[in-house]
């Protein structure tokens, strides 16, 4: 795994349960890619990714942290998690990895 994959998997895991869940009964690319469009000005940082982490929850539900994230500080600059089903175009991005960068 490359190193910022880790510095994602590991931000998450400080978070733990605390953050809102929103449920999205079918998450797609666009929905994805509008969210990350209304935080442009957030990823104009340099050392800012576009990502998405996914998890498939014993529900049979997938739990997806998108967010714009901070290689710098190591922090994330905003992120949602959601639970709900997957598009077949977000489940093929996913496919082999669980994380993905956006580029917006």
């Amino acid at each position: 795994m490359d190193p910022i994959t880790l510095l994602i998997i590991a931000a998450l895991s400080l978070f733990g349960g605390t953050a809102s869940v929103v449920y999205i009964a079918y998450l797609t690319l666009p929905q994805v890619k509008a969210w990350f469009q209304a935080r442009r000005a957030a990823l104009f940082n340099r050392d800012a990714v576009a990502a998405t982490l996914v998890g498939l929850l014993a529900s049979g539900q997938y739990r997806t942290v998108q967010g714009v994230f901070n290689t710098r500080s190591r922090t994330w600059t905003d992120y949602r998690t959601i639970e709900g089903q997957l598009s077949p175009e977000l489940k093929t991005l996913h496919r082999n990895k669980r994380v993905v960068y956006h580029v917006i």
